[in-house]
C-alpha cells in the first residue's frame, strides 16, 4: 500500500493539491475500465473528466506504453492527469479490463 504524501515533503503542493496527488496515487495496482476510473473520479470530486487514449500505437509493439489523458477541473483545481496502465489479458469478475501502473499530474 502507497504511503501517504507527506506535507514537508512537497512543500510546493497546497493541501488541496496534495490531496488530490494522494487520491491519484492511491488507484496505482487498482482494476478498472475507463468508464469506472472515470466515474470512481468524477465521484470524489464531483467533476466531469474524460479520458481520451494517448497511447503511441506502432503495429503490434508489446512495450508500448498505454495512456490516457484527462483533465480534473473542481473548485480552484486545475489539474492534468496522465494515467498509464496495463491492458488485462481477460476481463475480471467486475468487467475490468485495464490495471493502473501509474499516475502522473500537473497542476496549473
Amino acid at each position: 500500500m502507497m504511503q501517504p504524501i507527506k506535507p514537508n515533503t512537497m512543500s510546493r503542493y497546497s493541501d488541496k493539491q496534495r490531496e488530490v496527488i494522494n487520491f491519484l496515487e492511491s488507484l496505482v495496482f487498482s482494476r478498472f475500465t475507463v468508464e469506472t476510473l472515470e466515474a470512481k473520479i468524477n465521484n470524489e470530486y464531483n467533476s466531469n473528466i474524460k479520458f481520451e487514449l494517448h497511447s503511441e500505437l506502432e503495429g503490434d509493439d508489446e512495450r508500448t506504453d498505454f495512456n490516457l489523458i484527462g483533465v480534473l477541473e473542481f473548485k480552484d483545481i486545475f489539474c492534468d492527469v496522465d494515467v498509464y496502465f496495463l491492458p488485462m489479458r481477460c476481463n475480471g469478475f467486475d468487467g475490468s479490463n485495464i490495471m493502473v501502473t501509474e499516475v502522473g499530474y500537473e497542476f496549473e
